[in-house]
């Protein structure tokens, strides 16, 4: 996954079966999103919506994640 985390919005690619084009913004509390997968909804957020709110909260300056990744398994 590619990330950018920019004053409250994530744009991201995330790699699936295809790479499908994310964005992700803090908005007065809410969290309006896009996702370039065709079966995402306005009523069901995508997991790559999910995925990139994730990572981005993890490499966060903000210290709310830890910036450590955890090894695989």
């Amino acid at each position: 996954m590619v990330a950018t985390v920019d004053d409250g919005q994530i744009v991201a690619t995330v790699h699936g079966t295809q790479r499908y084009r994310v964005e992700l913004t803090r908005s007065d509390g809410a969290f309006p999103w896009s996702c370039s997968w065709p079966s995402a909804s306005a009523r069901e957020m995508s997991k790559h919506v999910v995925a990139a709110g994730l990572t981005a909260t993890d490499r966060s300056p903000s210290g709310r994640g830890s910036g450590r990744r955890r090894a695989p398994r």
